[in-house]
C-alpha cells in the first residue's frame, strides 16, 4: 500500500518560500510538519508501507501544494495525509482536528487519527484527558473542500496537529518527543484502518 505524505507549506505556489503559520517565538509551521513527516515516514515503512513524498529524500525538497497532489495521483498512491499546523488571531485558540473530502474511507482514517491522538497523547483508553501535561482538545473530523481533499484521486485526510499561534501548543510542538508521539499516532492509526482492510 502506497502513503503519500504532504508535510504542509515549504514552497508556496508561485516558487517562493513559504513558511506556513508563524507561533509566538518563531517555530514556522513547516518546520514542524517536515520533521513529523520524516518521523511518520520511517514508522510507516517500518510497518511495511511504501511511503511516497519529497521530503523522505536525503536533501529537503520541498513541493508546493499543487506538486503534491499531482505526484500522488500520478504515482498511484492509496491514501494521502496532509500535515499542518493550525493558527487563530486568538491566541487561546487550541486543540487538534482532522479534515476529509468526505469519502467513508477518508472519513474512517480521519477519526481513526483523532482516536489514537487522544491515547497517544492525552492518555487513557481514547479520552481527551484536561489536566495532564498535554491538555489537548478534540475539535473532531470535518467535511472540506480543501485542494489536497478534493483533487487527489486517493483517500486524503488533512490533519491540524495543534495551534501553533497558541503558546503552550507551540511550546509542546518545539519538543521532539511530541513529534514522535504524533507521529506514533498517526502511524498507528492508518495501521489500524488498513490491517482490518487486509491491506
Amino acid at each position: 500500500m502506497k502513503v503519500y505524505l504532504d508535510p504542509g507549506h515549504g514552497e508556496g505556489v508561485t516558487g517562493k518560500p513559504d513558511p506556513g503559520a508563524v507561533g509566538p517565538t518563531g517555530l514556522t509551521e513547516n518546520t514542524v510538519t517536515f520533521d513529523l513527516a520524516k518521523r511518520l515516514g520511517h514508522l510507516l515503512r517500518a510497518k511495511g508501507y511504501q511511503v511516497l513524498g519529497a521530503t523522505l529524500a536525503a536533501a529537503r525538497d520541498d513541493e508546493n501544494l499543487n506538486e503534491a497532489i499531482a505526484s500522488a495521483n500520478t504515482q498511484g498512491a492509496d491514501l494521502f495525509i496532509s500535515l499542518h499546523c493550525n493558527a487563530s488571531a486568538s491566541p487561546k485558540a487550541r486543540g487538534v482536528e482532522t479534515w476529509h473530502g468526505g469519502s467513508t474511507s477518508a472519513q474512517v482514517v480521519a477519526e481513526a487519527i483523532l482516536q489514537r491522538i487522544g491515547e497517544q497523547l492525552a492518555g487513557g483508553k481514547g479520552a481527551w484527558v484536561q489536566g495532564r501535561r498535554y491538555p489537548l482538545v478534540n475539535r473532531g473530523a470535518k467535511k472540506s473542500r480543501f485542494a489536497v481533499l478534493t483533487n487527489t484521486r486517493m483517500p486524503a485526510v488533512l490533519v491540524e496537529l495543534a495551534f501553533i499561534s497558541n503558546s503552550q501548543e507551540e511550546a509542546w510542538l518545539k519538543e521532539r518527543t511530541v513529534r514522535q508521539q504524533f507521529a506514533q499516532a498517526i502511524a498507528g492509526a492508518i495501521d489500524d484502518v488498513y490491517r482490518k482492510k487486509g491491506a
